[in-house]
């Protein structure tokens, strides 16, 4: 799956520990109190309404928590998210009769990402691949069965990263001039999901397009996918570029472990993966249709190249296709019963990495040269402390075009962070 930051921020754990010495992931009391950090806010699920929760954060109805209004500068209004519709929880046959595959049109955005490219192909958000903020919650709740607190998260830092704060759109590919709404005439035209600026011009800071470089790049995605080639490499800079020989790789470790992109294919220790955890744990999660009892099945080789919309030549190469649904046996694909809480991501995520922990460091720009970093944030390993130290580091990704209305942006990403931050204590 196209490595998202907000994926690999799900890794909430992983910066709290990763600067320890290695002595440290050998320790069971250290092992168990990161999963206890993560797992207990799924035991927890029972006990309330994710949907009611959610939902009563956006609409105000909350004690304590006020209908959420930011205001716009230049006199442009406010801004104000709509509330979606309440998705049933439950097992459920996807696609309906309302939305049938269809392959994306030439003028079609899609990007990186294989589940927002799924759902735009099933019409669960616009087809076009220019979506609102609104539409983008909703949609992952209903077609792939994320919980409403992971789906919130999703999408705040979507709106932290290419967002029009006057039409609340964002484009799932690269820049779109139909995200764009008032203030792109004062802050230019908001960036794609995907998309990398060109080089900045220093006489002009107003203007998105010519100032800031990599704009919604390292922001709402980085370098380091599964499935595309890094930016570095493309003559464009983005990174929804499909990449044949990466793809083989993945497939080769999946043939190694089961033929499967199970827990083993997720933990595999190869170098290039550490930041794979969390975004390649949707392949066990929600891409494989989900049995009788609405528990996901195994994500076969078959089952996550049809997601990711990848052909297999027969050759050892590979083509990149539009994403699509692998049916189960009975000719239909059904949503797992049970939603993806964001507790229960990190914890897939939390486990992979945990079998093969890495110590993170720098280097001085030569060989030999690695120093690794003990005190990144002190000794806070334990409880919900470093899961809700990343809620705030995401918040600093706001790029420069935005910065005008800084305080909108953090306001709404503050509101779709608030579900998850209760759940886990912060």
């Amino acid at each position: 799956m196209k490595m998202i930051i907000l994926s690999s921020l799900l890794l909430l754990v992983i910066p709290a520990v990763n600067a320890f010495p290695a002595a440290i992931f050998n320790n069971p009391a250290v092992h168990d109190s990161l999963i206890r950090a993560v797992s207990e806010p799924i035991q927890r699920r029972s006990n309330s309404s994710l949907a009611n929760l959610v939902n009563g954060i956006l609409n105000g109805s909350l004690p304590g928590v006020p209908f959420p209004s930011f205001n716009l500068p230049l006199g442009l209004g406010s801004l104000l998210l709509e509330v979606p519709p309440v998705v049933a929880i439950g097992r459920k046959a996807i696609p309906d009769a309302d939305h049938p595959f269809q392959a994306p049109g030439p003028t079609d955005q899609r990007g990186g990402c294989p589940g927002l490219n799924i759902m735009a192909n099933y019409g669960y958000i616009p087809r076009n691949g220019i979506t609102t903020l609104t539409q983008l919650l909703w949609a992952q709740q209903e077609m792939l069965g994320v919980a409403p607190d992971l789906a919130a998260v999703l999408v705040a830092l979507a709106a932290i990263a290419a967002v029009d704060p006057t039409t609340l759109k964002v484009s799932i590919g690269n820049v779109d001039s139909r995200t764009s709404g008032l203030l792109s005439l004062v802050l230019g035209q908001a960036p794609g999901i995907f998309d990398k600026g060109p080089v900045p011009d220093p006489f002009v800071v107003t203007n998105y397009s010519k100032c800031s470089p990599l704009v919604s790049h390292n922001e709402y995605e980085v370098d380091g996918s599964t499935a595309y080639t890094d930016s570095y490499f493309v003559p464009d800079g983005t990174t929804n570029h499909f990449n044949s020989s990466k793809w083989a790789t993945a497939i080769q470790i999946a043939e190694e472990n089961g033929g499967v992109f199970g827990p083993d294919w997720l933990a595999d220790p190869s170098p290039d993966r550490i930041l794979f955890y969390a975004a390649n744990g949707f392949a066990q999660s929600i891409m494989p249709y989900s049995d009788e009892n609405g528990v996901p099945t195994s994500p076969t080789i078959a089952a996550i190249s049809s997601f990711f919309g990848v052909q297999d030549n027969g050759d050892g190469t590979y083509t990149k296709v539009p994403e699509k649904l692998l049916p189960g046996p009975d000719g239909v694909w059904y949503r797992r019963s049970v939603p993806l809480t964001g507790a229960e991501q990190v914890l897939i995520a939390l486990q992979a990495y945990l079998a093969h922990p890495v110590i993170f460091g720098t280097n001085s720009g030569e060989p030999n040269s690695f120093t690794g970093s003990p005190d990144q944030i002190g000794s806070v390993i334990t409880g919900p402390d470093p899961l809700c130290l990343v809620f705030t580091e995401m918040q600093d990704l706001i790029p420069s075009y935005l910065k005008p209305v800084q305080n909108a942006i953090v306001g709404l990403s503050d509101m779709l962070l608030a579900p998850l931050r209760l759940s886990l204590g912060c």
